[in-house]
């Protein structure tokens, strides 16, 4: 098991939010040998698990957005819970409406791999009132929210959990 160690004060001093973003993945990635594990990142601050997660979801919706995601990418329902519990960590209020109505048109189609998941559909019901949100604007918004506003969104909240990096 890698061993999590502290990021420097240059790489945490960074003022770009997407860069000081990167940052943290990279050196995440550099302590622990890869993405976020089931258990192989105990000793990882919370905080920086929060943001490594973060990181993957923002670039899958930056390339595809947030239907794309729901129904290609995310193949657990643990997975969509803690990535919508992420962004309300954040403040990130926006990609989460625009999440709260892909998860909507998700089980408006009964389209996404997640939705197989038990406790899924009772889950994803929160969000029935959730914005009407056509497809392909949901896809248009979430992928340009996802930078700079997921970014600016997560630097943020670094730079207000500093001691946790």
């Amino acid at each position: 098991m890698a061993h999590y160690s502290r990021m420097s004060a240059e790489a945490l001093g960074e003022r770009d939010a997407h860069q000081l973003f990167q940052n943290v993945w990279e050196h995440y990635t550099g302590c622990v040998g890869g993405y976020l594990g089931d258990g192989e990142d105990a000793d990882v601050p919370m905080q920086v698990r929060t943001v490594c997660r973060l990181s993957y979801f923002l670039a899958e919706i930056g390339g595809g957005g947030i239907n794309d995601y729901l129904w290609n990418h995310c193949f657990k329902l643990r997975t969509l819970q803690q990535i919508y519990a992420d962004l309300g960590e954040v403040g990130a209020t926006h990609l989460m409406s625009l999440l709260e109505s892909g998860i909507r048109l998700a089980l408006q189609s009964n389209n996404g791999e997640f939705l197989e998941d038990e406790g899924a559909h009772e889950w994803a019901e929160q969000f029935t009132s959730a914005p009407d949100i056509s497809s392909e604007e949901l896809d248009r918004q979430s992928s340009y929210a996802a930078y700079p506003g997921g970014s600016e969104a997560v630097a943020e909240y670094v730079r207000k959990n500093i001691e946790a990096f």
